[in-house]
């Protein structure tokens, strides 16, 4: 399998990525902490990145220290065309306490200014290049949906702890050059609990992920655990306030992404997901939906926490059972799950699992749970940082799994309708 893309293209499709008239603002760009009420040095403090992707249209999203900065987001296609521009709409957003532990960046209390340019008109099956207003020096892309049976590219990480060492900045840096249409993310996207990161720090550490395709992420329970004394405290101030929208017809916690006629749903494994919940609701009508449309292909579900892993966290292989009617009625083919600090994958009748919770966090034990009674489907497995990239094309999923090293550990084929 052969992996293409040209990711300098960007450079120099966007020598000029300002609307015209708009200049890249100086380091300081003449902000002003007191105004802020903490420490307000860049026009951009976080992103951009892109979410709510369909054939048509995106979302552009970034945060900023104060508000009135410039608005706009510039866009062409990567391969040539006219060059775009759209205005962003501005949200104030009140986070209500500092967050320091030992992160050289902490979050810090006050107003925060969120800003979301939704692009319409694009082309579908078109990759773009984009860049703000706000900074000049920032160069990105994404793809919008493919049509029905083109060959569609993404990588999936889960459990990303950039700021613990250097693993998941080496995953990033063997994988993303590789090129995707988006990125897939399994859930525990930061970890305040590794006291050394803030979601401030990730974000300074994380751009060659979310420049490189948009962002499409599942919840972890380190998304909306407690971390400052408020229940769901993260998940509100944090999760919800950058993630929320990425996807279509669920909620913030579940939702579901098409293109290339193959439908992506990922659920909240913090809350039930059995027959009789919401969620499982959602499921069953999402898959009969997708099951219906036009150029239908399969599905890919993805979740946080395990249906099936031999490593050295819970299971939920009742949940598995309940579903597993609907993955096979639906054509489910493929299942991508996080949590356990690791690689697995598992080949039942129908269906592949694999774990992909090598994003960065401390390594688990992944031969701890070797004796539960599906450890033979196991087919592949390790305990090494990581990350995946899958090429869909006519007929046939592949995929492999690429440590810190840019080292293939497993690969896989799956045929498809």
């Amino acid at each position: 399998m052969k992996w293409l893309f040209a990711p300098l293209a960007l450079l120099s499709l966007w020598a000029c990525s300002t609307s015209p008239g708009a200049t890249a603002a100086p380091a300081d760009a003449g902000l002003d902490d007191a105004d802020a009420g903490f420490p307000c040095d860049a026009t951009v403090s976080k992103g951009p990145w892109v979410l709510h992707v369909d054939g048509t249209s995106a979302i552009v999203r970034w945060e900023t220290c104060r508000a009135g900065t410039p608005l706009g987001v510039s866009y062409a296609p990567e391969a040539g065309g006219a060059r775009l521009h759209a205005t962003a709409v501005e949200s104030a957003f009140v986070v209500d306490r500092t967050l320091k532990n030992f992160s050289p960046i902490p979050d810090y209390a006050g107003t925060w200014y969120m800003h979301d340019a939704k692009l319409t008109g694009l082309a579908p099956s078109t990759c773009y290049a984009y860049g703000l207003d706000a900074d000049g020096t920032i160069r990105a892309r994404f793809c919008t949906a493919r049509n029905p049976g083109d060959t569609v590219r993404f990588l999936a990480i889960g459990d990303t702890n950039p700021a613990l060492g250097f693993s998941t900045r080496d995953i990033l840096k063997h994988t993303v050059p590789l090129g995707f249409d988006f990125a897939m993310h399994g859930g525990d996207i930061e970890y305040y609990d590794s006291a050394i990161e803030t979601y401030s720090y990730w974000f300074e550490l994380m751009p060659p992920l979310l420049r490189g395709g948009a962002f499409l992420p599942a919840i972890g329970n380190h998304d909306s655990d407690d971390q400052t004394g408020e229940p769901n405290d993260k998940y509100e101030q944090y999760t919800e306030r950058f993630w929320g929208d990425a996807g279509f017809d669920g909620a913030n916690e579940y939702y579901a992404y098409q293109t290339g006629g193959v439908w992506f749903l990922t659920v909240d494994t913090e809350e039930p997901i059995t027959q009789g919940s919401v969620q499982y609701q959602w499921v069953q009508t999402e898959l009969a939906k997708a099951a219906a449309s036009p150029g239908y292909r399969f599905s890919i579900f993805y979740l946080h926490r395990p249906f099936l892993t031999c490593g050295d966290t819970g299971d939920d292989t009742a949940a598995l059972a309940q579903l597993q009617p609907l993955f096979t009625q639906y054509k489910v083919p493929l299942v991508i799950q996080a949590h356990m600090h690791g690689y697995e994958r598992f080949e039942t009748p129908g269906l592949t699992l694999v774990t992909t919770g090598g994003g960065g966090g401390n390594i688990n034990d992944v031969n701890a749970n070797t004796s539960r009674s599906y450890c033979h489907q196991r087919v592949a497995s390790g305990p090494f940082y990581h990350a995946m990239m899958f090429e869909i094309t006519p007929g046939q999923i592949s995929a492999k799994a690429i440590d810190d090293q840019g080292n293939v550990r497993d690969q896989f084929q799956h045929a498809v309708p």
